[in-house]
């Protein structure tokens, strides 16, 4: 389901449009109203919207200045620009930002859903095709695909509650619940086939949506693939079923496609699937790997890991880390050895214990480089004893996320392209979601109340230090960017007083401590 934000000054328009239109029949959910720029900017940074309504003439950020920071924020929001008659020539500026969605006021039902449903396909197409274009998004795919890895090889024979806390446990890297998902299931493939067939089902995925993750599982000839829904009105079609024609020429096959409303519902339905046979072959990158030999060492493997988390002393833990690495020195297939090592390097993440997720996901993806088993040993068991060595601290904790997040926020704050999701993904490895949560839970407050508190003390420093002649150096500074009437507006949204009042206040007290005989105010 989508987000939708609606920012418009005049209460009138907001609540009409708040309760005019079915927003769980359109697939979106309302998150957000805004009575002005500044506050649909925070709100932003808060919910990561990915439609946000708003009219041209706002104080504080009117709609363009809005647009434009979103669009330097790379938010991937999609707008629709609300203006009248007079308005209409100003708002063709959004154009250089790829606005192309206006409303003309007043506007009815129709015209709103009509735009809405236009910005809504915009909106999943860009979801399919820009997903794999950012920087990380190798080391997002490596940490998914073995988290899916680790879900399926341990909910295999269990019921429905024991995948319920998978599910919770692994939550800070997946979305279970609000992401719909397609799955592909290509029946009568004989396993000296699956190559051939699983890269022409891959092969005509991302000519539909390039980037897109997938991740597969086969039994007992029948291949799974799923992926992320990207296409609302998706269907199987005969381009698919030629291409794996050609790719199995005289193999009597059939394509199913299913969907699902999310990640939690398909893998419920695909253990169901797999679970009666005894050999199960999981998609490790773009090659599969067979886990039919290593059931008994996966059980021995998840209570030695659950043991270590539980030691209370330094002492337990490594003698419960020796007999790990030797349950690991006992295995002789490369691809399996560096798929059991990322299950444990994510328990050791998702319990709080001893290693982040960053460096969970660091050290999986290195592992990917090696090819033979004594070369993954050597790498590997030198970190898994390190950090178990340490003294317990819970460097996973959820204090320690958001002390790491701050941290950043402090250390970055002249950027004024700052957002919880880009630190969320970029910075931590995380959902922004979970972030967003976990930060409230433990501040107290939202993400964009704690990014304004930090540029408006770093403002008061800097603005009793040099007072107000370099009024644009200090918006700059306080991540404000080029725009000291933006910089202007937040200072005295948040404090009461100008730039100009607060530094005179400031200069007046300091002559005043200055001054025999006066008392300090």
């Amino acid at each position: 389901m989508l987000k939708i934000i609606i920012a418009d000054d005049e209460r009138i328009i907001r609540e009409t449009i708040s309760q005019l239109i079915d927003w769980g029949g359109l697939g979106l959910e309302l998150v957000a109203q805004c009575k002005n720029g500044i506050e649909a900017y925070n709100a932003i940074l808060d919910e990561s919207p990915d439609i946000v309504i708003t009219d041209i003439k706002m104080p504080g950020l009117n709609g363009i200045d809005l647009v434009e920071k979103a669009t330097a924020a790379h938010l991937n929001t999609q707008f629709i620009i609300l203006s009248g008659y007079g308005e209409f020539d100003y708002a063709r500026t959004a154009m250089k930002y790829g606005v192309r969605h206006y409303l003309l006021k007043p506007c009815n039902e129709e015209q709103i859903v009509a735009s809405l449903k236009e910005v809504t396909e915009d909106c999943y197409r860009k979801k399919a095709t820009q997903q794999m274009e950012k920087q990380h998004a190798l080391l997002q795919y490596t940490l998914r695909q073995n988290v899916i890895f680790n879900i399926l090889s341990q909910a295999v024979g269990n019921g429905e509650n024991e995948r319920s806390k998978l599910y919770s446990l692994y939550r800070m890297y997946l979305d279970f619940d609000q992401t719909a998902y397609q799955m592909f299931c290509l029946q009568g493939l004989e396993e000296s086939h699956l190559s051939d067939g699983y890269h022409a089902l891959e092969q005509w995925l991302h000519t539909q949506a390039p980037g897109l993750a997938l991740y597969g599982v086969y039994v007992h000839g029948n291949l799974f693939v799923f992926c992320q829904q990207y296409d609302l009105y998706f269907d199987s079609s005969r381009e698919l079923q030629n291409l794996l024609e050609e790719a199995l020429p005289g193999i009597a096959f059939t394509l199913q496609t299913y969907r699902f409303s999310n990640l939690a519902q398909l893998l419920d339905d695909l253990i169901q699937q797999i679970a009666v046979y005894s050999t199960i072959v999981y998609l490790n990158g773009s090659h599969f790997v067979s886990a039919c030999n290593y059931r008994s060492t996966l059980h021995a493997i998840k209570e030695l890991c659950d043991s270590i988390c539980k030691a209370e002393h330094s002492d337990q833990r490594l003698e419960y880390m020796e007999e790990l690495q030797h349950r690991l020195a006992a295995v002789v297939d490369p691809d399996f050895l560096v798929q059991l090592a990322s299950s444990l390097l994510l328990h050791f993440a998702s319990h709080s214990k001893f290693c982040t997720s960053a460096q969970a996901t660091e050290i999986m993806l290195k592992l990917r480089e090696f090819h033979v088993v004594e070369e993954i040993r050597e790498f590997l068991f030198p970190f898994l004893t390190s950090i178990v060595s340490n003294t317990g601290k819970d460097s996973g904790s959820d204090q320690d996320l958001i002390l790491r997040l701050q941290q950043y926020v402090r250390e970055n704050i002249s950027n004024p392209n700052l957002t919880l999701k880009w630190i969320a993904e970029n910075h931590l490895y995380m959902n922004v979601d979970y972030v967003s949560r976990k930060f409230v839970r433990v501040t107290g407050q939202k993400f964009s109340a704690f990014l304004t508190d930090v540029r408006i003390r770093y403002a008061k420093k800097l603005l009793s230090e040099y007072g107000t002649e370099q009024i644009h150096v200090i918006a700059e500074q306080v991540g404000c960017g080029n725009n000291p009437h933006y910089f202007s507006q937040l200072f005295k949204k948040s404090t009461g007083l100008t730039p100009s009042a607060y530094a005179k206040m400031t200069h007046d007290a300091a002559a005043s401590e200055g001054q025999p005989g006066q008392q300090k105010s």
